[in-house]
């Protein structure tokens, strides 16, 4: 039984590509523009039909600015 280090396998390579690309896109996430207001169709045209107050805009704004 030898104590050293194993070569790499495919599996742990795979595993580190994956961990890359997740940090790269991780890193990009909050540069996005938020989209501007458009009245829905239902309601009073202000709110989304499931709202989320960080993500779905008002005439206004957004809740959380």
């Amino acid at each position: 039984m030898s104590s050293g280090a194993r070569p790499p396998t495919s599996q742990h390579s795979l595993h580190s590509g994956v961990s890359m690309l997740n940090i790269f896109l991780k890193s990009h996430h909050g540069q996005q523009e938020r989209p501007e207001f458009i009245p829905f169709p239902w309601g009073d045209g202000n709110q989304t039909l499931f709202h989320n107050s960080h993500v779905s805009p008002l005439p206004t704004g957004y809740e959380d600015e």
